[in-house]
């Protein structure tokens, strides 16, 4: 490969990963080639990129970036999955804990969340969280229980009153009779 050509894909990666604040590096060898494709479709669809480099262009696109404390990790056949969109640090773990267990190429060796490096166990545990939605729709539910035994709290002695009104109302109606 020529100098030109090595100085074009640094460049072109470096571009690639200057916004990522969160990247898996993981182990990428035997995967067929209609698995691969697959893949690479299934990971666009979820917003993230993944790309095979080679370990010494890699270590140079990484210097003085966010991603710098992986450079050293790159070691044998690696690819580096990222999101396109910063600020979705659990999306690459996410995107790929499926592809992990079913092709045996593809293992987590490490990655970076917020520019701190995590070990394959700390990118299995952000695999398994619940999505951003969901955390949402949990986080609204909690803030909206107390509300709702506040409301029925509310609600019980109205009701209580109204019971009183309507058993008045109904004994008084018996007494005219």
């Amino acid at each position: 490969m020529s100098k030109l050509l090595k100085q074009l894909l640094v460049d072109e990666l470096k571009n690639d990963i200057k916004d990522a604040d969160s990247a898996v590096l993981l182990t990428y060898s035997g995967v067929e080639s209609e698995d691969n494709t697959q893949l690479r479709a299934d990971l666009r669809s979820k917003k993230v990129q993944m790309r095979l480099v080679k370990n010494s262009l890699a270590r140079i696109s990484f210097q003085g970036g966010a991603l710098e404390s992986l450079a050293d990790e790159f070691k044998g056949p690696s690819a580096i999955a990222y999101p396109m969109e910063a600020g979705d640090s659990v999306a690459v773990p996410k995107a790929l804990k499926d592809w992990e267990e079913k092709l045996k190429g593809v293992e987590f060796l490490s990655g970076i969340v917020d520019g701190k490096k995590i070990g394959r166990d700390d990118i299995l545990r952000l695999a398994n969280l619940p999505g951003r939605d969901e955390l949402l729709g949990q986080i609204v539910g909690l803030l909206q229980s107390p509300l709702v035994g506040i409301v029925s709290c509310l609600q019980s002695p109205l009701q209580g009153i109204i019971g009183l009104l309507d058993a008045l109302h109904e004994k008084k109606g018996a007494q005219e009779s």
